[in-house]
């Protein structure tokens, strides 16, 4: 658990620092503003539905001391993904610019 926290947490910060930090200058700041609120939002919502059904599948097992450490590298793992890729959506469908090659 502590080599998994050691090595996720800081791909998590720089998942999270990706995300923001390559938002598209070029796009009206209140709608970018508000799609990464919302993917942040929903990232959060997916996690915590992962934790509830990873408790409930634990639950009536010998495992079920183990779902809060699951479920937090479980999370650890869908959340920087899920960055990734609604940034690379949101970079390169959503608010593309409007440059084209022709």
């Amino acid at each position: 658990m502590i080599f998994a926290l050691i090595v996720l947490l800081p791909i998590l910060a720089v998942a999270l620092w990706w995300f923001y930090k390559f938002s598209p200058i070029d796009a009206e700041k209140r709608l970018v503003r508000l799609y990464n609120n919302a993917v942040l939002l929903a990232g959060v919502l997916i996690c915590t539905g992962l934790t509830l059904r990873l408790r409930e599948m634990l639950a009536d097992t010998p495992d079920r001391a183990w779902w809060p450490v699951l479920s937090a590298i479980a999370a650890l793992l869908v959340l920087p993904l899920w960055l990734a890729v609604c940034g690379v959506v949101r970079n390169l469908l959503v608010f593309r610019s409007g440059q084209g090659s022709g």
